[in-house]
């Protein structure tokens, strides 16, 4: 409940300084102004990429399983609505319970895939920013986010890049050397109480059991490649909200404008990768907003880019919130009642 509190109360404090640093009245107006239609193509973009993530994590799983992609996409898309309403993420573990509901995977071994999407999501990130960079100078973006937090630039691109590439580098080692892996979990519970040294290997063996197919040249190439065009798609979202905006006449080309919308996507999620508040709330605001701002050649107003950054979010949140609540319906569930069935199993 505590921690609940403190992630709502961190969203609210987020999206209040949004909107006191923003120009709300001008705001509205270019959100008035917008072409609705236009952000058709848009949605499809981004629940075609919810697609692919289905069929990324069916990879992850292993093809001993035989799950089906339309068995897969809900619980995708009901994780996420939990991701979106709830702090902590809480829907990575819903996500988890519920494929554990529908399948023979324990609960642990599905984190553990996911645990694997994430750091392949930040890699495909880091990727598409660096890409990006060598058309869009990002040294102002860059130094404004310095200013702002007042950490060094070479220590804030650190933060957000080698933690996700060491872990894949481990992740790695683990799945290629298994039983050395083993071993040095089965020594480091020797230091452990008998109790808490069983939990602890029982536990391991079962997260490890999620990313073991690393180890497949073949799984580990389809889910990399995948990792890319999920987040390609999520961008032309972006892209699509700037054209219903009419952001787009600010950009000297349309080539130029759909880079930049990755190159913001990137930045975006790497820094609102935190889970502090339910969905990123106020934080994904305020970061959009300012490297909408500091996008070279692009000449758009603060309110322009706050208009921007609100309409995205909204998008990336509300229909993704109403198609999960759907499938709960259907299915005669809801959220309160999946976390205590989950804290029950796990109890």
């Amino acid at each position: 409940m505590t921690k609940t509190f403190l992630g709502i109360f961190s969203g609210v404090l987020l999206l209040v300084f949004f909107i006191w640093t923003s120009d709300i009245s001008e705001m509205l107006k270019h959100l008035s102004e917008s072409n609705f239609y236009i952000l058709i193509p848009g949605l499809v973009c981004y629940f075609l990429s919810l697609w692919l993530r289905t069929i990324r994590w069916k990879y992850l799983l292993g093809t001993k399983h035989d799950l089906k992609n339309k068995t897969l996409f809900p619980i995708v898309v009901i994780g996420y609505m939990a991701n979106n309403i709830l702090p902590l993420r809480a829907g990575e573990f819903i996500r988890s319970y519920l494929l554990s509901q529908k399948s023979s995977i324990k609960l642990t071994t599905g984190i553990g895939t996911i645990f694997v999407e994430r750091i392949m999501d930040a890699l495909a990130l880091i990727f598409l920013v660096i890409t990006m960079s060598f058309f869009i100078p990002i040294s102002n973006i860059i130094n404004h986010f310095e200013t702002l937090t007042k950490i060094n630039s070479l220590i804030l691109i650190l933060i957000f890049s080698v933690p996700f590439v060491m872990i894949f580098i481990l992740l790695l080692v683990a799945s290629f050397l298994p039983k050395l892996t083993i071993n040095f979990v089965e020594f480091s519970s020797k230091f452990l109480p008998d109790r808490i040294s069983k939990i602890y290997l029982e536990l391991f063996r079962q997260f490890f059991d999620g990313f073991k197919y690393l180890n497949n040249r073949k799984v580990l190439t389809i889910t990399l490649i995948l990792s890319v065009p999920i987040w390609v798609l999520e961008g032309l979202l972006f892209y699509f909200v700037c054209v219903s905006i009419g952001i787009d006449h600010n950009f000297e080309s349309n080539i130029y404008l759909i880079e930049s919308s990755i190159m913001i996507t990137g930045i975006v999620n790497l820094g609102a990768a935190i889970p502090i508040t339910p969905g990123g709330i106020g934080l994904f605001e305020i970061i959009a907003r300012e490297t909408m701002i500091l996008i070279p050649y692009s000449n758009t107003s603060r309110s322009e880019a706050a208009a921007f950054a609100g309409m995205t979010h909204a998008l990336l949140i509300i229909p993704i919130v109403i198609l999960g609540q759907i499938y709960l319906w259907k299915n005669g569930m809801s959220i309160k009642n999946i976390k205590k069935s989950e804290q029950g199993s796990k109890n």
